[in-house]
């Protein structure tokens, strides 16, 4: 912002509140000189004859008076702009000075008017007492006053103060939210300052109720009680008398009527304007438009409702980013997990993953080894402790390991135990772990090989015998402990409809309304039922028993089966 910018921006200031007063002391004077009292018209037509030179001498002693108070109450906002040129000023003690003192001015110079014309009134009352009690001044007319109009003189003073302090608070106001704020607080967040000037809108309707109702009431008051004790004894006439009485109460009826109507259009606009401007910011969020910030320039409860806006918006912001992202990562594992099981004669396979979250831990793999000439493939499922990011990293590194390792000669106990000797170098400060089953067929032999990490057991059904088994063994979740040594399990004499279904906790553990597991039971029961359905089948069984059983309950953790059926 420029020297001329700044400067005229604080001219502008000097310049409302001056008007503020002005237009205080036009309503007030004009009412006093029409009030249907004797020493009022003796005054009225002093000051149109040879007094209105008191005006012009009264008026710039108060303007300079109450500059000189104003400068020093908003010196903190020149100091601001004369340090903006240093490169450090958005963080300096300055700015945080100007943004406090310009929350706090409306009331600070309305409190100043109020003051200076307090001063002037008893500077006013103890002039008008000297001049009653000098003798040779009774002889005048004009201070021919009684003691009542010295009074009333200091009541007319104090509500010149009153309306002067109540139209500088709000056009003040006014003119800091259009001119000031933006420029001291372009992000808005005013309601995070403390000790500050602060005005719900509640009580903005209530000094516009007292604006509209009580101060005329308490002028109209003021004014009948004297010209009621100075009209006793009075010679004029009751059709003159209620003329000026008429002609005071119509002057003094529409002065607030069209005051109270821009007060509640200007006090009315700094309420309904932001809401508009808000609602509108909420119809473009919704429709998935979230660049849009409201332009907070208040620390009432609108301000406070800009501020949660804004806040709202940049979340939205950051999560349709991070929600993008997890799109990517989602693609990116999905990309790791198989197209298609393979086709390996001698075997029917079907395999899948549901994933609670964008991301997971759950995995599965075929490997074939290309020295088997085709007779041998391992399957490896695996489960990541945790969920999203986190376990899907640790997933994909296992991944890696598995399928580095398992590229070289050696049995599946081999194969696991390097791999959780390399795997705790990676995890073990973490607490990561995770848990694996490591199945091999050979089907050249007929044999059934297998290491569980951890894992759930596998469930090996026979058709033939009506048996259904688990593939149990001790081993314990990859990551903790280096030293562990695995052990291999087997199967021998395989045949034709043998089916073994792998599946992560997150199958078994699914609970319904009622707190109950899925467990194993279903399944045990399809394969029993359907025992001359392919693996295909038997996976669709399989999940549509886990989602009837969940009857709509969320998936709380990732979900993956492969079936493995024997058909030769």
């Amino acid at each position: 912002m420029t020297t001329q910018d700044s400067n005229k921006l604080l001219l502008n200031l000097y310049l409302i509140n001056i008007g503020a007063n002005v237009i205080g002391s036009i309503i007030v004077g004009a009412l006093n000189l029409l009030t249907p009292a004797e020493v009022f018209k003796l005054w009225r037509s002093y000051l149109l004859q040879e007094g209105w030179f008191l005006a012009v001498i009264i008026y710039p002693f108060i303007i300079i008076v109450g500059s000189t108070l104003q400068y020093i109450a908003q010196k903190p906002l020149k100091t601001y702009f004369d340090a903006q040129r240093s490169e450090k000023a958005e963080n300096s003690k300055p700015l945080q000075r100007a943004r406090r003192r310009l929350l706090i001015l409306p009331p600070t110079l309305a409190l100043l008017n109020l003051s200076v014309w307090t001063g002037l009134s008893l500077l006013d009352a103890s002039g008008m007492v000297i001049a009653k009690l000098m003798p040779s001044l009774k002889a005048i007319p004009l201070y021919d006053y009684s003691w009542h109009t010295v009074y009333f003189t200091l009541f007319r003073g104090l509500m010149v103060g009153c309306l002067a302090a109540g139209l500088a608070l709000l056009l003040v106001e006014a003119y800091s939210r259009r001119r000031l704020i933006p420029v001291f607080f372009p992000e808005g967040r005013l309601a995070a300052h403390r000790k500050v000037w602060r005005v719900s809108i509640r009580r903005r309707i209530q000094f516009l109720y007292l604006a509209g109702t009580v101060v005329p009431m308490i002028i109209f008051m003021g004014t009948l009680i004297y010209v009621e004790s100075e009209s006793k004894g009075s010679a004029l006439s009751v059709a003159v008398f209620g003329r000026d009485l008429f002609i005071f109460t119509i002057s003094l009826y529409l002065t607030f009527v069209f005051l109270s109507l821009w007060l509640n259009f200007l006090v009315g606009g700094s309420i309904l304007k932001p809401i508009r401007d808000m609602i509108g910011i909420i119809r473009k969020v919704q429709s998935g438009d979230y660049t849009y910030r409201a332009r907070v320039v208040s620390n009432d409860e609108i301000g406070v409702l800009g501020d949660g806006i804004n806040k709202m918006t940049a979340g939205l912001v950051e999560g349709e980013t991070l929600r993008h992202s997890y799109r990517l990562a989602r693609d990116a594992q999905l990309s790791l997990l198989p197209a298609s099981p393979p086709a390996v004669e001698g075997l029917d396979i079907a395999a899948r993953s549901v994933y609670c979250e964008e991301t997971g831990g759950d995995y599965y793999d075929f490997l074939q080894s290309p020295s088997s000439n085709g007779n041998q493939l391992s399957v490896v499922m695996g489960d990541a402790c945790g969920l999203g990011i986190s376990s899907a990293l640790l997933m994909a590194t296992c991944r890696g390991l598995v399928r580095q390792r398992a590229a070289v000669s050696g049995t599946p106990a081999d194969i696991v135990t390097d791999v959780n000797q390399q795997l705790v170098c990676d995890v073990e400060e973490s607490c990561q772990f995770m848990a694996l089953f490591y199945l091999m067929f050979d089907l050249h032999t007929r044999t059934l090989e297998w290491v569980r990490a951890g894992h759930n057991p596998a469930i090996f059904c026979d058709p033939s015998t009506g048996t259904t088994e688990l593939l149990r063994g001790s081993g314990m979740a990859l990551g903790i402990d280096e030293n562990w040594r695995y052990r291999q399990y087997f199967k021998e004499n395989l045949t034709a409809g043998q089916t073994i279904v792998l599946g992560t906790d997150g199958l078994w553990e699914s609970q319904n309304r009622q707190g109950e597991m899925f467990g194993r039971d279903p399944v045990f029961k399809i394969l029993k039922q359907y025992p001359d359905i392919d693996a295909n089948g038997i996976l669709t069984a399989c999940l549509f028993a886990h989602e009837k059983f969940r009857d709509g309950m969320p998936i709380e953790d990732d979900i993956s089966i492969v079936v493995i059926k024997v058909t030769d």
